[in-house]
This record gives structure tokens, sequence and C-alpha cells, in this order.
């Protein structure tokens, strides 16, 4: 593990900037708990127990560890290990392995890699099929960051029912290269409940 203090300049982001001071704790008198972060917000992670299951407001210890060096500190699906302050807060002590992540590299030369979402294992890429500027750009973009963070990439029309019979043509051509590539593709509506069968499916299980 790498230590990592508040004020080591391969941790720091502009986000990361504005949070709040670190704890310090002098002693530690347990080894902790473990849980997941499951909502990060100014700076304060909501983490979810793994053995009870109850939700901890946590905040970084100042000399935290991480197994992630040059990457966001925390982010949301992080599995972390943390020291419970009272019934409701606690610190984080360190950040285990992601298995699998969402990123990006961050603006600089030390090309430190911003961490959306931690320890999933889908990236659902939604496009909607009633924008008129429906562009498989942004669907390239994502899949080559899910591979890039070992994800695997489902790609998603979302609102169908919007589409007429020459609309569902145009988007049913432009998806087949992706399924050429054996990635899987839903045509989805929420309003109409087509699809919605198939992609519960598809994402029982997984996260």
């Amino acid at each position: 593990p790498r230590n990592v203090d508040a004020d080591d300049e391969h941790v720091g982001t502009g986000h990361e900037a504005m949070r709040p001071k670190e704890i310090t704790i002098t002693s530690q008198t347990a080894a902790g708990e473990h849980g997941e972060v499951i909502q990060v917000q100014s700076g304060h992670y909501h983490v979810q127990l793994r053995d009870s299951g109850r939700t901890l407001v946590c905040r970084t210890k100042r000399g935290i560890t991480t197994d992630n060096p040059n990457t966001t500190l925390v982010a949301i699906g992080d599995r972390v290990q943390i020291q419970p302050m009272n019934d409701t807060e606690g610190v984080i002590l360190h950040v285990a392995e992601r298995a699998t992540w969402l990123g990006r590299k961050g603006a600089g030369e030390r090309g430190i890699e911003q961490v959306i979402a931690a320890n999933a294992d889908l990236l659902l890429c939604i496009v909607a099929a009633d924008r008129p500027d429906f562009r498989r750009t942004i669907i390239d973009r994502f899949i080559v960051a899910a591979l890039l963070g070992k994800l695997r990439p489902v790609i998603v029309v979302n609102k169908i029912d919007t589409a007429n019979p020459e609309i569902r043509e145009i988007l049913a051509d432009e998806v087949a290269v992706y399924l050429t590539l054996g990635y899987p593709v839903l045509s989805i509506s929420a309003q109409s409940g087509e699809g919605m069968e198939k992609l519960q499916e598809l994402i029982a299980g997984n996260t």
C-alpha cells in the first residue's frame, strides 16, 4: 500500500482540493470495519458497512493508504476499511485495490487518472432514440473507457417508442457494428416496456 498524505501532490485534483481537512487519528484501538462507498458528496463519503449494512458518513484519515496509486483517492464503489467514530460517522483508513473502474486521465503532465466509479461489472452506454444528433462517437468513447477499466460495455438505445419504422431502421444500422464486435445492444422504452425484461435479465446479479 502507498501512504497518501492530504497534501500529497500526486493525489490532489480540483475537487479534492476543496474537500474538508482530513481527520488525524493518533491511536487506533481496532482494526476497523469494511464497507463500500455508495455516495460521494463535498468531501464526505457515505460508506455502507459490510457486516451490519448500516451507513456511516466518513472522511479520509491523514496518512490513509491505498492500493490504487496515481488515481482519485476515493470513488463510488470503492471497498474501504474504516474506523467508526460514533454511530453515524467514521474515517477511511485504507482503500482496497479496484477490480474494475471507470475513469479518465486528468489534465496536466502527471497523468493522474480521475476515477468516476469502481468495482462495477457492467457499463451501460445509454443513448436516446429521440435525439436528432445521434452519433456513435459517445458510445465509442465509453466502450474504450470500459475496456481500459475492465468493465463489460452494453449499448442501450432508450426511448425507442419515439422512433418510427424509418428511424428504427437507421438506428439498427448505426449500432449493428457493435453486435458484430460482440457487445450486447438493447432497445428499450420505460414508457412502453419494450426491452425492459431483457435489460433486467442482463443486469441481474451484476453491479
